[in-house]
């Protein structure tokens, strides 16, 4: 009977594996990627040591999930799927670990169901196909989660039972710095655990504490402003937060997102009040869920990036994900209120591609550098209305031309010292302020043949650079339904 058991939990756990697999590989092989992404591809795409220094620079905080994305791409290929494939086989590894962390803090029951709901979480398969390291953090942190619990648990640990929980807990720093806020929740719980064996958690903390400092050295030391793009923390900011962590989408309020927001609140408040499960599992997975939270929120008042983004706090959607599990296993038929969520989850996932589809959310770079590869003669130059619309010129420009050998990018070109520190582009507040319009009216004139690509989202000057443009003799002109504008001028 009990091997019985085991099978039927290894078989179900095996299909909320597939379930990850079908959802996170869903609509993954579109063309576009985001400027994000692309910051991702292009620096993974540099030489390793080049990559380094660029990352000291700049921002170290994804470091280990560049040099992940360096050597997979290396092998794979750049193509956005290749690359999103990555992201993915983190994001299908974290369902069977916070299945393992779920059985080791309640039973193998809620370990299933945490399995099933994040295998379903629209938020978690948003993210596992953005080429960034959310991903990797949220497995890390389960891993490193479920390291702390075990360690905790043993009565007569050893110095060698807490490596596995200081590797993860480092690796998961080094991906990214708000996995500390889960880090010092972990702290926080073993003080409201009895006969818990301190001289091993004190030592692992000094271990993890010296291993990541140079982290916490170069990321402050260099801060230039890389996150003065974060809003002031706002009420609504906060308030998103929960329907963000249950997968529902931010930008769309609908009977299915409410209502999935609503459960997911209702059923973790009732598995965090059962008195049937542990109090002390309880008390961490609410304390590994608020605690980041809250401390990140009043950090946010003074520095807005600690909570300027919901994606941020990906490290929280586990704990509460284990906290729903809990409540399901806490109600009659909890077979049929798991169906139930996951379905409102699985409609969310359907949904991404017709959000993909409105203006605002999709992209035509990939159309836009194609034509401008179709119909470009050797010798042609390119500039650009927006300097950080580079991040996605460089990364389709690969997909044509690895070498950036062809068609040259004179605007904005970051090889200048007036874009570097050191001999490194920095991306922050200390480089100027560069308006294409008034690098138009500069040195636009000097080149026979020269392309633009104009965003007017996001650049003030456009009017200006566009009517600077206009007065030349344009030879072809194409706008894209998203704004996107690739001008051809001729001298």
């Amino acid at each position: 009977m009990h091997d019985r058991k085991i099978t039927l939990n290894g078989g179900l756990l095996a299909c909320a594996v597939v379930v990850a697999a079908f959802a996170r590989i869903y609509f993954a092989s579109r063309p576009e990627i985001g400027r994000d992404d692309a910051i991702s591809a292009d620096i993974a795409a540099l030489p390793f040591l080049a990559m380094l220094k660029f990352v000291t620079w700049n921002d170290p905080n994804m470091s280990l999930y560049y040099v992940l994305l360096h050597f997979w791409s290396a092998i794979a290929g750049n193509s956005p799927l290749a690359l999103r494939i990555l992201s993915i086989l983190f994001s299908v590894a974290a369902v069977p670990t916070i299945y393992l962390l779920g059985c080791r803090l309640f039973n193998q029951s809620v370990g299933l169901t945490a399995a099933f709901l994040l295998a379903a979480n629209a938020t978690a398969v948003d993210y596992a196909q953005i080429i960034r390291s959310y991903s990797l953090v949220i497995l890390l942190v389960i891993a490193s989660s479920f390291f702390f619990v075990k360690l905790i648990a043993l009565s007569k640990a050893r110095s060698m039972d807490a490596w596995p929980y200081v590797i993860a807990s480092i690796l998961a720093i080094y991906t990214h710095m708000h996995g500390t806020f889960t880090l010092i929740a972990h702290a926080l719980s073993a003080c409201f655990r009895s006969a818990v064996r301190w001289r091993i958690l004190i030592a692992s903390g000094v271990i993890v504490g010296l291993a990541v400092l140079p982290f916490f050295l170069v990321t402050f030391g260099n801060y230039q402003g890389q996150f003065d793009w974060a809003p002031q923390l706002q009420l609504k900011s906060v308030a998103k937060i929960v329907p963000f962590l249950s997968g529902a989408p931010l930008s769309q309020k609908t009977a299915s997102a409410i209502l999935l927001t609503l459960s997911s609140v209702a059923l973790a408040s009732i598995g965090a009040l059962d008195p049937n499960f542990s109090s002390w599992s309880r008390a961490f997975a609410v304390n590994c869920l608020v605690f980041p939270l809250g401390l990140c929120a009043l950090l946010g008042l003074v520095i807005p990036a600690f909570f300027g983004d919901p994606r941020y706090l990906l490290i929280c959607l586990p704990f509460l994900t284990l906290l729903v599990a809990l409540g399901i296993n806490s109600v009659r038929r909890p077979l049929v209120i798991l169906c139930s969520v996951i379905l409102l989850e699985l409609w969310q996932v359907a949904l991404r591609p017709l959000r993909y589809e409105i203006k605002q959310n999709h992209s035509y770079w990939s159309e836009a550098t194609d034509y401008i590869f179709s119909n470009a003669k050797p010798g042609d130059r390119v500039a650009l209305g927006w300097t950080y619309d580079a991040w996605l010129y460089w990364y389709y420009e690969a997909r044509h031309d690895h070498g950036h050998t062809k068609h040259h990018l004179v605007f904005p070109d970051w090889d200048a010292e007036s874009f570097s520190v050191n001999g490194v582009y920095i991306d922050n507040t200390i480089v100027p302020v560069h308006p294409s319009a008034k690098w138009f009216d500069n040195e636009g004139l000097k080149f026979e043949r020269l392309w633009f690509i104009v965003d007017p989202n996001h650049d003030s000057t456009t009017e200006h650079l566009l009517t600077s443009v206009r007065s030349l003799h344009i030879e072809t002109q194409r706008t894209f339904p998203d704004g996107l504008k690739v001008i051809l001028s001729v001298r």
